[in-house]
């Protein structure tokens, strides 16, 4: 075989002279591959040695490196590519007929169904063995059976751990394919290797330039290619496979993106934007926070920050996707639509990196019920996430000195501050452990946000998050001690106002009848009233005492119509709770009809109890 005057893959006479080069055996590959990394060689040599491996060899990751290696090589020892007609042709054909081909077929096998993909397009060889040892050509996503020319999967007929060999192969092989690509192109454009960012190269790619834009159009194609499989993987549920699916072309777009460059010509920047748009588009159908996670680390992210023009235009549609995934009521509570909100939460507080976000946050109340809920959540993972993104936020707005309702900058009082943000990530860090002795040496700290709270210090929502994790605590020591804290608590009617109501009524109320918290203490007598039962009467006379008519009034409703919902009570939390209620001045909270649906339910649930004949 002769790649001297034979036409290979690239097409055409590669050569005007007629000369014999004979394609080297594979132990031969390893010195030519070392004189290409040298960047020894003259223009002539050096085009010609680099286009007889690609026209022997078949795109793998072994040989991909080699001609990554040769490229930079050569762009560090001599003139650029860009000003070598010769080169530039080179590369050139490289990246239209030996690189996009394969890329396209991997990339077009996922944007279709199973039942309407080729089945005669021809396997791609993914092995990384070295050029020296046997290839074992593994056919991608599908192979064809002899006879009936029916398509299958080709994972489904293997060994899980082949299956995943497959994958891992698959994956690697189309990083190296992108990542060469994206190089060469660089290359091709002159673009300087140490940053894309140089403002005549900038201006060059953003105004059209028609041959820059010829040369990013294989780019391109591969973009719109991933765009139409993005449409296709992402429209139902993920299965393992469309896991591994969406994972590839994510690892592709990530990095054909390199350091940005590309981004800035226009076509090319079209079709980036293709594919954020589908992906935001459809994160509202995914159930899976791995998946959002890494489309977000793959795709958005990297879109954002190499994108000059289109960075802010996709925060705001994060933003407003975010909204979408939570719903608040009236009341503050908070309703989470899709387990991937806190996933889209994290990243939009990961690309805070100017103050131009903070205009859209800093007086929105939702953000901070969304953030306080995710501080709350019942997933611990969860609860982690909602503290990273808080920390994001207070080290921000200290930074840009910033303030709002929920963190504050008092004149003065920063040192303050910062130490009651510290207390509080203390307090909650340490909620998270389960041994008595490591969490209650921390609950004093509480006194001081209280306090804080009180003074209109800190906003009376961040202590409502603490109480909410003591009460929802695994070990008993720690609710008991929680639930005395907050029955013990004398607040003002401002601090009841801005979130305490809502926290008594759709927290307080359900941790209170929990059974374990009337148990008697090793230090009573028997006979002795519960502690916990006896301290609910004077707290529920603090709070209504302290109301005005209209607070009081919507208080009492919300508060007797959470009580006899309907759901199930324990004979001796609801003995303390109606006796309470009992002791309480009476209050015109109910029209005729909730009157009626209480009364009820009311008896309803006395109906199971040992004592409900005596209460009735």
């Amino acid at each position: 075989m002769t790649c001297g005057r034979n036409q290979g893959p690239l097409g055409g006479k590669q050569h005007s002279r007629p000369q014999l080069f004979i394609a080297p055996s594979p132990s031969h590959y390893t010195g030519m591959e070392e004189l290409l990394r040298l960047g020894v060689l003259g223009d002539e040599d050096f085009a010609r040695l680099l286009r007889c491996i690609v026209d022997t060899k078949t795109p793998a990751c072994d040989v991909c490196e080699v001609v990554r290696s040769a490229v930079e090589a050569r762009e560090r020892t001599s003139s650029p590519a860009a000003t070598n007609p010769l080169l530039s042709r080179l590369y050139w054909d490289i990246l239209n007929q030996w690189l996009v081909p394969p890329l396209l077929e991997i990339i077009l096998t996922y944007s279709t169904e199973p039942s309407r993909a080729s089945s005669t397009s021809p396997g791609i060889d993914i092995s990384q063995k070295t050029s020296g040892g046997k290839n074992e050509c593994l056919a991608l996503g599908r192979i064809t059976s002899e006879g009936d020319g029916k398509t299958q999967e080709c994972c489904s007929e293997l060994p899980q751990e082949s299956a995943a060999q497959i994958k891992y192969e698959e994956t690697n092989l189309v990083t190296k394919l992108c990542d060469l690509a994206a190089v060469i192109s660089k290359a091709v454009c002159g673009v300087p290797a140490a940053s894309c960012h140089v403002p005549e190269f900038d201006d060059s790619l953003r105004h059209g330039n028609l041959e820059v834009q010829e040369m990013f159009e294989p780019l391109r194609r591969i973009f719109k290619a991933i765009a139409a499989a993005f449409r296709v993987e992402l429209q139902d549920a993920l299965s393992e496979e469309k896991r591994h699916r969406v994972k590839l072309l994510s690892l592709a777009f990530s990095t054909l993106l390199w350091d940005g460059c590309c981004v800035e010509v226009n076509g090319f920047q079209c079709a980036a934007r293709q594919v954020v748009e589908t992906v935001l588009s459809t994160v509202e159908v995914w159930h899976d926070p791995d998946v959002t996670a890494s489309l977000f680390t793959l795709v958005i992210v990297p879109f954002v920050e190499a994108s000059t023009g289109d960075g802010s235009e996709v925060l705001q549609k994060v933003w407003g996707l975010l909204y979408s995934l939570y719903g608040v009521g009236e009341d503050g509570v908070v309703v989470e639509r899709s387990s991937v909100g806190l996933v889209v939460l994290c990243f939009l507080s990961d690309l805070m990196s100017d103050g131009e976000i903070f205009k859209w946050i800093n007086m929105d109340e939702k953000f901070w019920a969304i953030v306080q809920y995710s501080l709350t959540h019942s997933d611990p993972f969860s609860r982690k996430r909602g503290r990273h993104v808080l920390r994001k936020c207070v080290d921000q707005y200290s930074s840009w000195k910033c303030s709002s309702q929920y963190l504050p900058q008092l004149e003065g009082q920063r040192e303050l501050i910062m130490q009651l943000w510290n207390d509080f990530f203390l307090l909650l860090e340490t909620l998270e452990e389960k041994q008595i002795h490591v969490v209650k040496p921390v609950l004093e700290k509480l006194d001081a946000l209280i306090s804080s709270c009180k003074k209109e210090v800190m906003h009376p929502s961040w202590a409502v998050v603490v109480l909410r994790r003591l009460l929802d605590q695994e070990g008993r020591t720690i609710r008991v001690w929680g639930a005395g804290k907050v029955l013990g608590l004398r607040l003002p009617h401002q601090m009841l106002e801005q979130g305490i109501l809502t926290f008594i009524t759709y927290h307080l109320l359900p941790a209170l009848a929990d059974y374990s918290l009337y148990s008697r203490e090793p230090d009573q007598q028997r006979g002795e009233s519960s502690r916990i039962g006896s301290q609910i009467p004077p707290f529920l006379s603090s709070v209504v005492g302290v109301l005005d008519d209209v607070h009081r009034h919507k208080f009492m409703a919300l508060l007797l119509e959470k009580l006899f919902d309907g759901q199930p009570w324990g004979g001796i939390p609801l003995f303390y709770l109606v006796r309470s209620l009992a002791l309480l001045p009476p209050v015109p909270a109910w029209t005729f009809l909730q009157t009626k649906k209480a009364a009820v339910n009311l008896e309803a649930c006395l109906s199971t109890q040992e004592i409900g004949t005596a209460l009735s």
